[in-house]
C-alpha cells in the first residue's frame, strides 16, 4: 500500500503499518506521511491524528508541523487585515 499512486491509500497504509509495527516502523511511517502531507494538503487531518497516535515517535515531524502552523497563522491575518 505504501508504494500506491494514491496518495489516500498510502496514508491509509502508513497508519496501519503503525498500528501493526509500531515503532520499529516510526521511519518508514513518517516518511510516508510527510510525502502524503506534501502531495495533499487536505489530508493534513488524517496525517495529524496518525501522529496524534505516534506520540513522542512523531517528534521528528515537529518541525513540519510547526511551519504550517505558521503558514496558516499568516494566511488568517491576512485575511483579517
Amino acid at each position: 500500500m505504501l508504494g500506491h499512486n494514491y496518495e489516500w491509500v498510502r496514508l491509509h497504509g502508513a497508519a496501519e503499518l503503525w498500528e501493526i509495527g509500531g515503532e520499529a516502523e516510526s521511519s518508514t511511517v513518517l516518511n510516508t506521511l510527510h510525502e502524503v502531507w506534501t502531495e495533499n494538503r487536505s489530508a493534513a487531518n488524517k496525517v495529524a491524528a496518525c501522529l496524534n497516535r505516534m506520540g513522542p515517535a512523531a517528534k521528528p515531524f515537529l518541525p513540519q508541523l510547526h511551519e504550517e502552523l505558521q503558514r496558516v497563522s499568516r494566511a488568517i491575518i491576512q485575511r483579517l487585515t
